[in-house]
């Protein structure tokens, strides 16, 4: 509440928002920043109030159990929601994006990092179906850290998925060292 440049801010970002063990509509019970008056809400309640107290600022939120997004959404519009993604196929043989189709966010996204797979690909116009049926505005794919010739994905994983992208012309953004590795300009990220 104190920054008052617009900024990017990362939601808890080493830890995780929308586990199964947070209760979205817990109370949460706590003195205001000014020290008047004390106030008893919902975490959902809490969490929403301040960020649209800051609308010069977005907030991203990132999260490896996109089920758990639904309880929060819609987000308000200073938001952007992501999900990571170290597989492309769950053990059904899907796409993991399901869970991203009811989700109301102005920009959604896909962080592809690490990138583990060990199954076989879905082809990659199917893959950019999935992108565009999830409402996916951003593409972002890394390597595991830190970065090694043994820790980096198959290249043809990452074209798979940037073939799916452009298709569903869809902005990638590629970490350091996968952009040097494929040689291709990295996007920066979208302005909200």
């Amino acid at each position: 509440l104190t920054v008052k440049k617009p900024s990017r801010i990362l939601v808890n970002f080493m830890g995780d928002l929308f586990g199964n063990w947070i209760d979205p509509e817990m109370s949460v019970h706590s003195t205001l920043p000014s020290g008047k008056a004390e106030l008893t809400m919902s975490l959902k309640g809490w969490v929403f109030t301040t960020i649209r107290q800051c609308p010069q600022h977005t907030f991203i939120f990132l999260t490896k159990q996109p089920w758990n997004l639904i309880k929060w959404s819609p987000f308000p519009p200073n938001c952007w929601v992501g999900v990571t993604i170290t597989d492309l196929l769950d053990r059904e043989g899907k796409t993991p994006l399901h869970p991203m189709v009811g989700i109301k966010a102005k920009v959604k996204f896909i962080s592809f990092e690490p990138l583990l797979h060990s199954g076989s690909l879905p082809r990659p116009d199917a893959l950019a179906k999935a992108f565009q049926m999830a409402g996916i505005n951003w593409v972002i794919i890394g390597t595991l850290t830190p970065a090694s010739k043994e820790t980096l994905p198959k290249l043809e994983w990452v074209n798979e998925i940037i073939d799916a992208a452009d298709q569903a012309q869809i902005p990638i953004f590629l970490k350091p060292p996968l952009s040097d590795i494929m040689n291709l300009k990295r996007q920066e990220f979208p302005k909200c």
